[in-house]
Protein backbone atom coordinates (compact mmCIF):
# COMPACT_ATOMS: atom_id res chain seq x y z
CA UNK A 1 0.00 0.00 0.00
CA UNK A 2 2.23 2.32 0.66
CA UNK A 3 4.24 1.90 -2.81
CA UNK A 4 1.08 2.83 -4.45
CA UNK A 5 0.83 6.29 -2.73
CA UNK A 6 4.79 6.43 -4.05
CA UNK A 7 5.77 8.59 -7.24
CA UNK A 8 7.22 5.29 -8.69
CA UNK A 9 6.36 2.95 -11.15
CA UNK A 10 4.18 0.09 -9.39
CA UNK A 11 5.64 -3.44 -8.89
CA UNK A 12 3.95 -6.72 -10.01
CA UNK A 13 3.87 -8.60 -6.65
CA UNK A 14 4.28 -12.38 -5.91
CA UNK A 15 6.58 -13.15 -8.87
CA UNK A 16 8.42 -16.74 -9.25
CA UNK A 17 11.69 -15.55 -11.02
CA UNK A 18 13.76 -19.33 -13.14
CA UNK A 19 16.62 -18.92 -15.21
CA UNK A 20 16.80 -20.23 -18.58
CA UNK A 21 17.34 -23.85 -17.77
CA UNK A 22 13.60 -23.67 -15.90
CA UNK A 23 14.93 -24.27 -12.33
CA UNK A 24 13.26 -21.93 -9.81
CA UNK A 25 15.43 -19.34 -7.74
CA UNK A 26 13.14 -17.37 -5.87
CA UNK A 27 9.85 -15.95 -5.50
CA UNK A 28 10.06 -12.09 -5.20
CA UNK A 29 7.64 -10.19 -3.00
CA UNK A 30 7.73 -7.24 -5.59
CA UNK A 31 9.28 -7.32 -9.14
CA UNK A 32 9.61 -4.44 -11.48
CA UNK A 33 10.05 -6.25 -15.37
CA UNK A 34 11.24 -3.17 -17.06
CA UNK A 35 13.99 -2.79 -15.08
CA UNK A 36 15.11 -5.86 -14.22
CA UNK A 37 14.24 -5.11 -10.05
CA UNK A 38 13.16 -6.99 -7.33
CA UNK A 39 12.34 -5.76 -4.09
CA UNK A 40 11.87 -7.97 -0.72
CA UNK A 41 9.93 -7.18 2.80
CA UNK A 42 12.08 -7.71 5.45
CA UNK A 43 10.98 -9.03 9.41
CA UNK A 44 12.94 -9.99 12.14
CA UNK A 45 10.77 -12.98 12.55
CA UNK A 46 11.70 -14.26 8.91
CA UNK A 47 15.09 -14.89 10.11
CA UNK A 48 14.45 -17.04 13.17
CA UNK A 49 14.82 -20.21 12.06
CA UNK A 50 18.84 -20.91 12.20
CA UNK A 51 19.90 -21.25 8.73
CA UNK A 52 17.56 -18.57 7.39
CA UNK A 53 19.87 -15.90 7.24
CA UNK A 54 22.21 -18.02 5.09
CA UNK A 55 19.52 -19.54 2.75
CA UNK A 56 18.43 -15.99 1.73
CA UNK A 57 21.96 -15.13 1.35
CA UNK A 58 21.98 -18.15 -1.19
CA UNK A 59 19.02 -17.14 -2.85
CA UNK A 60 19.35 -13.32 -3.35
CA UNK A 61 22.91 -14.67 -4.52
CA UNK A 62 21.10 -16.47 -7.20
CA UNK A 63 18.90 -14.12 -8.40
CA UNK A 64 21.91 -11.51 -9.04
CA UNK A 65 23.34 -13.93 -10.94
CA UNK A 66 20.46 -13.89 -13.23
CA UNK A 67 21.24 -10.32 -13.82
CA UNK A 68 18.05 -9.00 -11.40
CA UNK A 69 19.24 -5.79 -9.48
CA UNK A 70 17.23 -6.06 -5.58
CA UNK A 71 16.56 -4.33 -2.44
CA UNK A 72 15.27 -4.36 0.76
CA UNK A 73 13.52 -2.40 3.31
CA UNK A 74 11.45 -3.16 6.36
CA UNK A 75 9.18 -1.63 9.08
CA UNK A 76 11.35 1.64 9.45
CA UNK A 77 10.86 2.60 5.64
CA UNK A 78 7.00 1.76 5.34
CA UNK A 79 6.85 3.98 8.42
CA UNK A 80 8.84 6.69 6.56
CA UNK A 81 7.81 6.15 2.87
CA UNK A 82 10.67 8.76 2.04
CA UNK A 83 12.92 6.03 3.02
CA UNK A 84 11.88 3.57 0.88
CA UNK A 85 11.59 5.90 -1.81
CA UNK A 86 14.94 6.90 -1.94
CA UNK A 87 16.02 2.69 -1.71
CA UNK A 88 13.75 1.98 -4.51
CA UNK A 89 15.27 5.05 -6.64
CA UNK A 90 18.60 3.69 -5.74
CA UNK A 91 17.76 0.55 -6.79
CA UNK A 92 16.29 1.74 -10.09
CA UNK A 93 19.60 3.84 -10.76
CA UNK A 94 21.90 0.63 -10.54
CA UNK A 95 19.12 -1.48 -12.52
CA UNK A 96 19.07 1.57 -15.31
CA UNK A 97 23.09 0.97 -15.77
CA UNK A 98 22.79 -2.97 -16.58
CA UNK A 99 22.30 -4.01 -20.07
CA UNK A 100 18.79 -4.88 -20.78
CA UNK A 101 19.54 -7.44 -23.05
CA UNK A 102 21.55 -9.28 -20.14
CA UNK A 103 18.44 -11.16 -19.43
CA UNK A 104 19.26 -14.41 -17.90
CA UNK A 105 15.76 -15.10 -16.06
CA UNK A 106 11.86 -15.91 -16.62
CA UNK A 107 9.69 -14.20 -14.12
CA UNK A 108 5.71 -16.01 -13.99
CA UNK A 109 3.17 -14.66 -11.67
CA UNK A 110 3.06 -17.18 -8.45
CA UNK A 111 -0.52 -17.49 -8.63
CA UNK A 112 -2.67 -19.18 -11.09
CA UNK A 113 -5.13 -16.08 -11.86
CA UNK A 114 -2.87 -13.61 -12.55
CA UNK A 115 -0.54 -16.45 -15.35
CA UNK A 116 -0.49 -14.56 -18.46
Amino acid sequence: MVIARLPFPQPQFQYDIYDLHGRLAGRLDAYWDELGMFGEVDGRTKYAEPNALWKEKIREDELRDLGLVGTRWGKAEVDQPQLLLAKLQQAQSRALRRDPADRRWRAVPHYPSRRP
